[in-house]
């Protein structure tokens, strides 16, 4: 469906991962997210039933950082996944010299997708 032009400019978007070492930085940013959700977990696991004169504090601080770090740390994965996509598309032009070939496969691919998946 895309013309060699905009294959091209696709393969130079995809060279600009592999130059950036994106795998490893989404790879990186994943297992921290994974880190933290899980030390919430053991946090909430070990440290929630404490009963040091707070008056059931304890219990809702850890449920809360149970609740909120993983949104928190899932949030961090995506905007680095989207920078990273920024960035691939910039120096994919640079690469291919020719910015407008990726644009308009960008153009087809998003015609193509369907709108309303069932």
């Amino acid at each position: 469906m895309l013309s060699k032009e905009e294959v091209s400019g696709v393969l130079a978007h995809e060279l600009a991962h592999v130059r950036n070492r994106d795998t490893l930085t989404m790879t990186i940013a994943a297992t921290i997210a994974g880190a933290i959700s899980m030390l919430a977990n053991f946090g909430m696991l070990f440290g929630g039933g404490r009963r040091d004169g707070e008056g059931g504090g304890g219990i809702v601080t850890t449920l809360l950082a149970v609740l909120v770090a993983p949104i928190a740390a899932a949030l961090i994965q995506m905007a680095i996944s989207r920078s990273r996509e920024y960035a691939a598309d910039h120096d994919g032009a640079e690469i291919s010299q020719r910015p407008l070939w990726l644009a308009s496969a960008l153009q087809k691919i998003e015609g193509a997708a369907p709108r309303d998946p069932e």
